[in-house]
């Protein structure tokens, strides 16, 4: 089997798709993704990187992200609006 990023392929999807999951709609994956999450960390373009590839691979459209706050002495926790069409919008459905 192939590998991606030192993982499997098996393995880089199963990672794909739990960070997919963090922004998806729960009911319809397949619904615009407008999301808010928290994540911990200091690497922001890392964070937004591996989510954009996860949005990109399962929706097959670039995510645009609004920076809401970054870690401070008052707020330990980064938060990002993750913003994209839905696959149905791509696919025309």
């Amino acid at each position: 089997m192939a590998e991606v990023g030192g993982m499997s392929f098996e393995q880089a999807q199963a990672y794909r798709r739990a960070v997919f999951d963090l922004v998806a709609d729960p009911l319809n994956w397949k619904r615009p993704i407008d999301k808010t999450i928290e994540f911990s960390g200091d690497n922001v373009e890392e964070f937004l990187a591996v989510v954009s590839d996860a949005v990109c691979h399962f929706v097959g459209a670039k995510p645009q992200f609004e920076i809401l706050a970054l870690i401070d002495d008052n707020d330990p926790c980064n938060k990002v609006r993750v913003v994209s069409t839905g696959y149905y919008n791509i696919v025309g459905a």
